[in-house]
């Protein structure tokens, strides 16, 4: 798997925050492996850079949707 740009992490970074309040710090990067993974495979796109110019050129309702909704927890079971 081709490795993920610090751009990249922070365009996703910046997108979250702007539509959640959720921050991640450039040492939490690591977190969004996993999310982006996830919607390369949604999205069929090959490459983080893919998904990374597909965001920034035509990104869908769907994938904004996608997005927030993986980078959310959505659990509301506490105690």
């Amino acid at each position: 798997m081709e490795p993920i740009r610090t751009e990249v992490y922070k365009y996703f970074a910046d997108y979250v925050f702007k539509r959640t309040g959720i921050f991640y710090e450039e040492k939490d990067y690591y977190r969004l492996d996993k999310r982006i993974n996830d919607m390369m495979k949604k999205f069929e796109l090959s490459t983080p850079e893919e998904l990374y110019q597909k965001f920034k050129n035509a990104a869908t309702q769907e994938m904004e949707k996608y997005l927030v909704d993986i980078c959310t927890n959505n659990e509301t079971y506490f105690f």
